[in-house]
Parts: C-alpha cells; sequence; structure tokens
C-alpha cells in the first residue's frame, strides 16, 4: 500500500513538474506547440484579433503571465503592450524569439518614442524615397522559415535546460518539426518561384522577412510601419514607382483600410492582397504556423500571377 502511494506522488510530482509555458501571439504559440507535443500545452496571452503592438493586458492575462515558468515572446519593440510586464520578469523565466539587445528596455522605448516624434534626417530621407533595403528593423521574425527554425533549436535547448527528464521528447519534436519546416519551406520556393521578377510594392516593411526569403522582386515600401498612415509625398512617390516600373501587385497587412489601399492604387492595372500575417481567424494550435505561411504564399501568388 506504502509502495503505491509513493508511485502515485512520484508521478503527480512529475506531471507538476512539466513547465507552464506562456507565448505572446499565435503563431509562435503554435511553433511553441510542436515542440512541447506529447508534455505540456503552452497557453496563449493574446487572442481574438487584439494587435499585439498595442494592446493593454487584462487581469486574467497579467495573471498567466505571473505564473509562467517561461514566457515567450517575440520582442518588446512589436509587442509595446507586454513591454513593461516583460521587464519585470526575471531573465531565465522570458525567451525571446528575436535576440534582445543589451540596451535596456526603457532606452528602448525612449529612441522609439523619439523616432516617432523626430526621424533622423537620413532615416527620413529613405523612407521619404521608399527604399525597400532601407526600411527599420522588421520584428515579423516568423514569416522567415530559416529563422524559425534557428529559434526552435534555441527553444528547445531553453526547455531542456528547465524540464531535462523530457530532454528526449524534445530532440524528438525538435527533429519532427525540422523536417515539416523543411518541406513547407521548399514547397513555397517553388510556388513563389514563377513570379521572382514580377515587380510588386508593399504597403510596409511587415512581410520584409518572407519577401527576402523568396527573393521576391519588391521595388519600394509605401511606409515603414503598418500602422503609419501615408503622407501625400508617400502616396505620390508610390504612384510614381508604380508606373515608371509597371508595378504588378500591391500587399499590405489587414490592418491597411481599402481608402489607403485606393489611393495608391486607384487608376493602376494592378492587383492588391490584403494578407493576415498572424492568423487571427486560424484556429490555434501545432498546425496553425504551417497553415498560416502556406496562406501568405498562396496571397502572394494570387497577387503575383
Amino acid at each position: 500500500m506504502l509502495r503505491i502511494v509513493l508511485i502515485f506522488f512520484f508521478v503527480s510530482a512529475n506531471v507538476v513538474a512539466t513547465p507552464n509555458i506562456v507565448v505572446s501571439i499565435k503563431p509562435i504559440h503554435s511553433i511553441v506547440s510542436n515542440i512541447t507535443q506529447g508534455i505540456t500545452t503552452p497557453k496563449l496571452l493574446i487572442k481574438d484579433n487584439q494587435s499585439p503592438h498595442n494592446f493593454h493586458l487584462k487581469p486574467s492575462q497579467m495573471s498567466l503571465v505571473s505564473q509562467a515558468d517561461l514566457l515567450i515572446s517575440v520582442h518588446p519593440s512589436i509587442e509595446e503592450g507586454i513591454a513593461k510586464a516583460l521587464d519585470n520578469i526575471d531573465t531565465q523565466r522570458k525567451l525571446y524569439v528575436v535576440e534582445k539587445s543589451t540596451q535596456p528596455l526603457n532606452e528602448k522605448h525612449k529612441e522609439h518614442k523619439e523616432h516617432k516624434e523626430h526621424r533622423h534626417h537620413e532615416e527620413h530621407k529613405a523612407h521619404e524615397e521608399h527604399r525597400y533595403h532601407g526600411a527599420h528593423k522588421d520584428y515579423h521574425i516568423w514569416l522567415n522559415i530559416d529563422a524559425i527554425q534557428k529559434f526552435s533549436t534555441r527553444l528547445t535547448n531553453k526547455l531542456i535546460a528547465i524540464d531535462t527528464d523530457n530532454r528526449l521528447i524534445y530532440r524528438s519534436n525538435l527533429s519532427v518539426f525540422n523536417k515539416k519546416l523543411d518541406t513547407l519551406k521548399t514547397q513555397i520556393k517553388k510556388q513563389l518561384l514563377p513570379y521572382q521578377n514580377t515587380p510588386m510594392v508593399t504597403y510596409s516593411n511587415a512581410f520584409k522577412n518572407f519577401i527576402q526569403t523568396n527573393q521576391l522582386n519588391t521595388l519600394a515600401i509605401v511606409v515603414n510601419n503598418h500602422e503609419q498612415k501615408p503622407s501625400v509625398k508617400n502616396i505620390l512617390t508610390a504612384r510614381k514607382i508604380i508606373r515608371s516600373k509597371n508595378a504588378q501587385c500591391l500587399v499590405s497587412t489587414i490592418e491597411i483600410t481599402p481608402k489607403r489601399v485606393s489611393n495608391i492604387i486607384e487608376n493602376f492595372n494592378m492587383k492588391h492582397e490584403s494578407i493576415d500575417i498572424i492568423g487571427f481567424k486560424q484556429t490555434q494550435g501545432a498546425s496553425q504556423y504551417l497553415a498560416l505561411m502556406q496562406n501568405i504564399a498562396n496571397a502572394f501568388e494570387k497577387c503575383l500571377k
């Protein structure tokens, strides 16, 4: 009888010991779910149609954060709504998809605010000229499958460090997930290969990772940040590029209103695709990221075809 009781408590202790993982947004939650399958199910922090840029944590979300053994976030610069909460969490209890610099977070926010209010002359000039390669840093890193494979390895090592007993399962899950990502990567590149020379314009730099990975021909961006309203000069410059280079396609994220799109492409014979890069309407889970990336590839093909 005593032996049965001891076994019960031993098993219970192991169950309790599985890490409580909280992930900020749906695509990253899906990636983490692939690595933790068979061990634990991560909790999703930002649900529904909440924007990671400017949402505010509710009491229930604050509770999730405080109870997490590991909180996984893309980066405070893109998830400003949880930046303060992230800054208050011990380093060992958080993991960034885009590795964070050693610069203090409050200085980052100060720079970000100053950047919005007073752009540096050279950055402003590059912005006005709509040079794609001069665009600001893009934190939509999940649109780059190569980068996600590297992150998945970092994640696996982090999980093994806090949950050594399940190391073999984490490593096995990583191997399976990498194979799926390799297949998806090859499939998307093959799908978009015929359109690599088709001239296109993007509304913002949100697609930079996807475009560079698949070597697509982006002539320009209209604005650096997809939450930014284009100026008259932005619009006129974009229209001049579209006209002179015969751009065939404009892609934007779903936050961009039809009016803003119309201001750019009106009277031009070009297609437009509004793309959900987070997968707001998709069901969360391990398969969400793979489906999201394929949906994005399909949208690009439809626009460029």
